[in-house]
């Protein structure tokens, strides 16, 4: 019996340690859901359909656009000094109305002075 006692004492925290290690696995088992991992999401990817162009259609069209823009600037510039020459041509019309307006009203003013030297 000396023996068995003696090795009882090594086997006691062994077997403990067993137990424990089982509850714990079954509490961890039960405690967590197994549900079927959902099926995965798969994006919808949009696909790019692409077609060949040639290079020459490419150079006839950015040419096209080009002249198209140099055109329209040229319309703008024109555009532009045709509104220069109008507003220059009524700031002349604008400046011989002036001076016609001076000169009647110095021959008024002369007028007056004639027909006061007149009376005395």
């Amino acid at each position: 019996i000396k023996m068995f006692t003696s090795w009882l004492p090594a086997v006691k925290p062994l077997l403990f340690s067993v137990v424990l290690h089982i509850l714990i696995g079954v509490v961890l088992i039960f405690s967590f859901e197994f549900n079927p991992a959902p099926p995965p999401i798969i994006p919808k990817v949009n696909i790019v359909k692409a077609q060949s162009v040639d290079k020459a259609a490419v150079d006839k069209e950015l040419k096209r656009l080009a002249d198209a823009e140099k055109a329209k600037q040229e319309a703008e510039k024109k555009k532009q000094r045709e509104l220069e020459k109008k507003a220059e041509e009524a700031k002349k019309k604008r400046l011989a109305e002036e001076r016609k307006l001076e000169e009647i009203k110095k021959k008024k003013d002369q007028e007056l002075k004639k027909r006061k030297e007149e009376k005395n």
